[in-house]
């Protein structure tokens, strides 16, 4: 197994060459435009039939893991707009626009986090 650090919105990479990817925890740190790119990118890197794992945070309707969700992410932090433009399905809005198909998720840390699973389908 090889590591690199690229670009993600500019790999070396030939295209189709992964049968998944899998981005944890870094989406909400980047705008919009950027994160088109990154998806545009996946899209290039997979294979047809191949899978986009994404885990981000996200917003719980009650409980402790809401309470959670808006202390880490509330206005003091530089984090905030991009993290709730993700939030409410807007992650699934956005990559459903460009291709994906959701096929699963779920939730972890008192619905802090939720990890979803994509089909990438070529045309």
């Amino acid at each position: 197994m090889e590591f690199t650090i690229q670009d993600a919105s500019n790999t070396s990479y030939t295209p189709s060459f992964f049968d998944k990817v899998i981005i944890s925890g870094a989406l909400h740190e980047i705008k919009k435009e950027r994160r088109k790119a990154i998806y545009n990118e996946v899209k290039r890197l997979l294979k047809n039939n191949g899978y986009f794992y994404v885990s981000e945070p996200d917003l719980p309707e009650h409980g402790w893991g809401r309470v959670c969700f808006e202390f880490m992410f509330g206005r003091w932090n530089p984090e905030h707009n991009t993290a709730y433009e993700l939030i409410n399905n807007g992650l699934e809005n956005e990559l459903s626009e460009d291709g994906f198909k959701l096929e699963n998720s779920c939730i972890s840390n008192f619905g802090v986090f939720k990890s979803r699973k994509y089909l990438l389908h070529k045309k």
